[in-house]
């Protein structure tokens, strides 16, 4: 049952010591009930007015919460919490009242092809993040629904910090929306590992500047069985080839999104590059041509994107924003469960059909094929030495794998080779 069916109406109550009249209902849910209200102190022709959030009967993680976002609460892109107070049996806090939230604005197609405000936007993101980070605070719940602003995008102010964490330790509690989490934070389910909430946080923003740009999502969860992230770890220009980003931005989110942890870079460097790249968008004058990948077909699922729902939201049309409806998949903290998507959100995924299957003229394939492998050896999906996992990398990392297809080419030169 919601919290806030268990909670009392307060709609048109005078609270806080008659300083606030609660106009009406803002929103609801298990976090318990949010109220626009008028400061009855201010001017008449200068009204102030303020979101009362109710949050129940002011148990510890409740005031755990508050305490978190007090502390944040000094930063410009964080929401103000103002101050608490108890009425009718119920904790409320008196917080700042933004008049829209980030994924309205994506949705309007805001930062449609605006490189200025993406940038803008985003760096205040980050900035803000960082100062939470600087305090020993990981939000661990960053979406586009928890980040408020005014319906030109403007205004950003990051807000709901219920799962939010204040050690800087490792967590061993799986906590966040699934589209959103690392794949280290979603193997939780299943083992006793722990994860960095830092990157979990810097994941995040990760996924959603790709929601600001184009309204969709890489993946449902980045785990082994979805296809999207699978695509991803086999493709190297997956992100490229399925977003209207910069081949710049591209390889920054190839290692944003790599698998092992400790290989990624930080939320600092992130912001470094970010600031200093010219173009997150695909420019027009982009005259590098993406490789189609060869004998390899990787099945994608389509259909229209929803907040939160990245079980539907594999839409991979550029050209325009799909629609988006309420979000089905709420946020989570859990410890050794499954992470699942609501059913609703999984049955409107709708499956692609399955790959033709592609056969090459053998000879001719095999030939060009040995010709490329002499000129060169295959190359490894990771890049560099640093991207190796590290002798202590968790036991659910798998080592650097190779494309399968390259693999296979591998094992034709190597027998090729033991043949002579």
């Amino acid at each position: 049952m919601p919290a806030s069916d268990s909670l009392p109406n307060l709609l048109g109550h005078l609270v806080d010591e008659g300083r606030l009249r609660l106009l009406y209902e803002l929103g609801s849910g298990s976090y318990g009930v949010v109220y626009k209200a008028l400061d009855t102190t201010s001017p008449p022709d200068a009204p102030t007015y303020y979101a009362v959030k109710c949050l129940g009967f002011g148990s510890s993680q409740d005031e755990r919460e508050i305490d978190l976002h007090t502390v944040c609460s000094t930063h410009p892109s964080v929401t103000t919490l103002h101050r608490r107070f108890y009425t009718h049996g119920c904790l409320c806090v008196v917080l700042e009242l933004s008049t829209s939230e980030l994924w309205a604005a994506i949705d309007d197609g805001v930062f449609r092809n605006n490189n200025a405000l993406v940038k803008k936007t985003f760096l205040k993101i980050l900035d803000a993040v960082r100062f939470c980070h600087q305090r020993g605070i990981h939000h661990r719940d960053l979406k586009p629904e928890n980040i408020l602003c005014r319906a030109d995008g403007s205004e950003i102010r990051i807000a709901d910090f219920g799962l939010a964490v204040d050690d800087e330790l490792p967590c061993s509690t799986a906590a966040g929306t699934p589209g959103y989490m690392t794949p280290e934070s979603l193997s939780l389910c299943s083992r006793t590992d722990s994860y960095e909430p830092a990157q979990s946080d810097t994941w995040a923003c990760c996924v959603t500047l790709l929601n600001m740009m184009s309204g969709m999502f890489p993946w449902r969860k980045a785990v082994d069985s979805d296809k999207g992230w699978n695509a991803f770890i086999t493709d190297d220009y997956y992100l490229r080839r399925r977003f209207p980003i910069s081949d710049p931005l591209n390889d920054l989110l190839e290692r944003c999104f790599r698998p092992v942890a400790p290989t990624r870079p930080t939320l600092l460097q992130l912001r470094f590059e970010i600031a200093n790249m010219k173009d997150l968008f695909r420019v027009a004058a982009d005259s590098v041509t993406v490789p189609a990948p060869r004998f390899l077909a990787v099945p994608f699922a389509h259909g229209s994107s929803a907040p939160s729902t990245p079980g539907a939201s594999f839409s991979f049309n550029a050209s325009d924003y799909p629609s988006t409806l309420p979000s089905n998949a709420t946020s989570i903290s859990i410890e050794l469960n499954p992470v699942r998507l609501s059913e609703a959100a999984c049955d409107k995924e709708s499956r692609a059909p399955p790959p033709s299957t592609v056969v090459p003229a053998h000879a001719t394939a095999i030939h060009e094929l040995l010709a490329r492998l002499d000129a060169c050896p295959p190359p490894l999906l990771w890049l560099s030495p640093v991207d190796s996992a590290p002798k202590d990398a968790p036991p659910f990392y798998k080592k650097p794998t190779r494309n399968p297809l390259r693999r296979l080419c591998r094992w034709i030169k190597q027998a090729r080779l033991g043949s002579a």
